[in-house]
């Protein structure tokens, strides 16, 4: 397999970092590239395929893909023969599998560099990882909201939860702009 870069794709991707950069958040990305109707990666399986997500712009801004370096191995699966699922783990940084290939590189080395810098910066208070990546903090038992988490969207089977002063939506198209 070989991989190519997309021009109209790595347009999208430098303007992620540059606007990131400059104080844009991952929600407000969201909702500005889903009001303008460029067109994100497909997630597999997703009812809502074409759409930005926050999670999705978090993902972008950590692949080490968009500065010119591919990273092998970083999990592993392994069937549960017990459930007959394949259950995926993570592998130590120091077992991963790396390779320059600057010929890949999207973004600067200093537009990465600042990205990850505003990313530190914006999660200081955070609780985060060995590798870097926010842990969530534990939830309180039974929720703030008596049906949260249990209703789910009818259309692309997010959770509903309460949106603003008590009305309820979809949290995944809430996120994404679209209420």
């Amino acid at each position: 397999m070989r991989l190519v870069i997309h021009e109209a794709e790595s347009a999208i991707v430098r303007r992620i970092f540059a606007e990131y950069v400059n104080g844009k958040g991952y929600k407000q990305l969201a909702r500005r590239l889903n009001s303008e109707g460029l067109v994100a990666p497909v997630p597999r399986g997703s009812p809502i395929a074409a759409s930005w997500s926050p999670t999705s712009l978090a993902a972008i801004l950590q692949n080490p893909i968009y500065r010119g370096e591919l990273v092998w191995g970083r999990s592993r699966w392994a069937k549960v023969h017990a459930t007959g699922r394949r259950r995926r783990s993570e592998v130590p940084e120091a077992e991963w599998v790396r390779r320059d290939a600057p010929e890949l590189a999207i973004v600067s080395a200093e537009l990465w560099e600042s990205a990850q810098a505003a990313r530190s910066r914006r999660h200081r208070g955070a609780k985060l990882d060995e590798r870097g990546r926010m842990v969530s903090l534990p939830k309180r038992p039974g929720g703030r909201f008596l049906l949260s988490g249990l209703l789910v969207c009818g259309t692309c089977g997010g959770s509903f939860g309460v949106q603003d002063r008590g009305r309820w939506g979809c949290n995944a198209a809430h996120q994404r702009g679209y209420l």
